[in-house]
């Protein structure tokens, strides 16, 4: 999951029922992800996506932040993932 507000954390806690193994890349979370990286439930990377960040990824979900450029994060997952 690149992002960690709270469409990401719907997303997250879908994934997580589901049984998948979940990783988030995101320098600021909602507190829910926060907590449930602390309990080890999921991976988190506090930082703004980098380029092969989706190495190894079955899945890759961006928020919708994500969805247009924005400085502050790098480049878009969209524009790296297949290159």
């Amino acid at each position: 999951m690149i992002g960690g507000g709270a469409v990401a954390e719907q997303k997250v806690l879908g994934l997580l029922a589901a049984g998948a193994h979940v990783t988030v890349v995101s320098p600021e979370t909602t507190p829910r992800l926060a907590d449930l990286a602390a309990a080890g439930e999921i991976d988190l990377r506090r930082r703004p996506y980098r380029s092969g960040d989706l190495a190894g990824a079955r899945l890759a979900i961006a928020g919708p932040t994500m969805a247009r450029p924005m400085p502050q994060y790098g480049p878009r997952p969209s524009e790296r993932a297949c290159s």
